[in-house]
């Protein structure tokens, strides 16, 4: 008789088709991706630590899923570390049911730098094995209506601070030059500016630009505030 019939008559019915089952399942790995706007570095480890893959695509969500569909079908975790454009990256590829995880980059950084040399392919073999082991930190990524909301937020602030520096940088080109503007209230501050600019043509060419930027600023900071 035959091993294999010898085993089909010790086998439970079912068992031996498991057993086939099992072997045709897809290996378990583990990914990391190290991404930059122009290319992302992408590598694979299996269970055991053994490197799978590694190369660089483009940084697009449908290269990087069908790449990892290809070379890693049977990953458990892929590591992004948290960055510029990871929120809109992690959104696109667990939209495409990719098991993709955020992980805090200065938790990442210590680990990482440990190792002997820091390269984008290094950097990517760390994450895959961090994401192996199970040594991560991970990051919640923000929505999409608070990343909005904090975007609005920041243009808000660089632009009544660009508002500010324009103001002090129109203080001091008058009092560099000894020109008499009266009050510093800010309103009546400008309309003396733009007089001079007007009365003193020589002035006009470094005056006014700066007063328009200064108006600029502030329509563009009103319209944000009612976003």
């Amino acid at each position: 008789m035959s091993s294999r019939n010898q085993r089909s008559r010790d086998c439970k019915p079912g068992e031996e088709q498991s057993m086939e089952d099992n072997s045709s399942r897809p290996e378990e790995t583990f990914v990391g991706l190290d991404v930059s706007l122009a290319k992302t570095n992408i590598c694979v480890l299996g269970a055991d630590g053994t490197k799978r893959f590694e190369g660089a695509v483009a940084s697009d969500p449908v290269v990087l899923t069908e790449t990892i569909a290809s070379v890693a079908s049977g990953c458990i975790r892929i590591a992004l570390e948290t960055g510029a454009t990871t929120p809109w990256l992690w959104r696109e590829l667990k939209k495409r049911g990719l098991p993709v995880i955020c992980i805090d980059a200065r938790h990442a950084n210590k680990a990482l730098s440990m190792r002997r040399n820091k390269t984008d392919r290094n950097d990517a073999h760390g994450l895959a094995e961090l994401m192996r082991i199970g040594w991560y930190k991970e990051a919640q990524v923000r929505t999409i209506d608070a990343q909005y909301v904090r975007s609005i937020l920041t243009a808000r602030y660089q632009l009544r601070k660009g508002r500010r520096d324009i103001l002090n940088q129109l203080r001091g080109i008058v009092k560099t030059f000894g020109l008499y503007v009266g009050s510093t209230a800010t309103r009546s501050f400008l309309e003396t500016v733009r007089e001079i600019a007007r009365d003193r043509p020589s002035f006009a060419p470094l005056l006014t630009p700066l007063v328009a930027a200064f108006d600029y600023a502030g329509r563009l900071d009103a319209a944000t505030r009612t976003q």
